[in-house]
């Protein structure tokens, strides 16, 4: 029996498992309660719903059934070039989206292809000044249901890995662009006036940062804090919402970053965040919930752990209101239907607006 293209595709050329890749994975279940959804899929993602190229390129002659166009979603450069082919080349009838999430202004080549789409969404309005437009800025979002603060003090027993002590954790690959040294640089300080603390790094290390953090663990054993500095491997979701709801406070100290979801996650488990201005962290952090502190600014990271460390309702009552606001405003539901409304007006043949951004970098 022939396969029916579904009206929108979903590209992942990446064989490494990325940020975007985790974006891909956690986004297209919930986009699929809306729409139907094909994937085209280097990294393994296991969504189901695969096409290869072959497929496409055969099956995209055919006119929908259900709408004047398809839709081609692509987050980086080459996916923006195979979606170009099909529709230029071929002349096939697909609309191109584009997300654009990073950290620097696109190349000359990027913006030759971003030039050619559709529509650009902005994840964060971090990400759309770097654009020379956008079509509109949605913010990440994170599954609550998922990511979600203990139930009672009892829902952690027989989970508990750090021993009753207070824990505060740093979330993301040990390397310096993470600021996985900053962390550690802060922490063995703060931890002489809170012994009963431990400072938590979660994330794997690749080969060429093993020296890098093999410094790290010298650091904190010369000054005999071997046992309260832990180094935990990446973890999966569910291993990983756990450790939030142990951790007092979360600590994101890129040096650089596009949008990175680890202070969504945090809040949505009901854990306040210290984080540096870097990316989008501006736009979803303030003193509400956490702290915003200067990048490489490892003085005031120390005065904001002492801080909030030294007052534990407060770190409870900035807890709550994480919580309560990442539900209002960052559902990843929230997420998957403002895009999907994307996709339905371009699938319709609606032209949408181009914004410019105020400040062009």
């Amino acid at each position: 029996m022939t396969k029916l293209l579904p009206d929108v595709i979903v590209i992942n050329l990446h064989r490494r498992f990325t940020g975007v890749s985790a974006t891909i994975k956690s986004l297209v279940p919930v986009q699929r309660q809306h729409v139907e959804i094909g994937v085209v899929d280097s990294g393994g993602l296991g969504l189901g719903g695969e096409w290869t190229f072959r497929e496409l390129a055969i099956a995209g002659f055919r006119k929908s059934e259900t709408s004047s166009y398809r839709v081609w979603h692509a987050r980086r450069a080459l996916e923006m070039l195979v979606g170009v082919i099909l529709r230029d080349v071929l002349r096939q009838r697909w609309k191109l989206v584009f997300t654009a999430a990073s950290n620097r202004r696109p190349s000359g080549f990027q913006r030759f292809l971003i030039n050619r789409m559709d529509a650009v969404i902005a994840a964060s309005p971090f990400s759309a000044s770097l654009q020379d437009w956008y079509s509109k800025v949605i913010l990440h979002g994170v599954d609550c249901s998922l990511f979600r603060p203990k139930v009672n003090e009892g829902e952690m027993v027989g989970k508990a890995r750090f021993g009753g002590r207070r824990a505060v954790g740093l979330v993301g690959r040990i390397r310096a662009k993470k600021g996985s040294d900053m962390f550690v640089n802060a922490m063995v300080e703060v931890l002489q006036e809170h012994p009963d603390c431990v400072a938590v790094l979660i994330g794997s290390c690749r080969p060429v940062h093993k020296r890098f953090k093999a410094s790290l663990i010298a650091k904190a054993a010369a000054v005999g804090l071997s046992e309260q500095v832990i180094f935990m491997d990446q973890l999966d979701q569910a291993e990983l919402a756990d450790v939030y709801r142990e951790m007092e406070i979360c600590v994101a100290c890129s040096r650089q970053e596009g949008f990175g979801l680890t202070p969504l996650e945090a809040f949505a488990c009901g854990t306040p965040v210290i984080a540096t201005k870097a990316g989008a962290w501006p736009d979803l952090v303030d003193d509400e919930i956490g702290a915003l502190i200067d990048v490489d600014d490892t003085a005031a990271l120390v005065r904001e752990l002492q801080r909030l460390l030294s007052d534990p309702d407060r770190i409870r009552s900035m807890g709550k209101a994480a919580r309560n606001r990442t539900v209002e405003r960052h559902s990843i539901e929230k997420e998957a239907s403002a895009i999907v409304e994307v996709y339905r007006r371009l699938m319709n043949g609606e032209t949408i607006p181009k914004s410019v951004p105020a400040i062009n970098n």
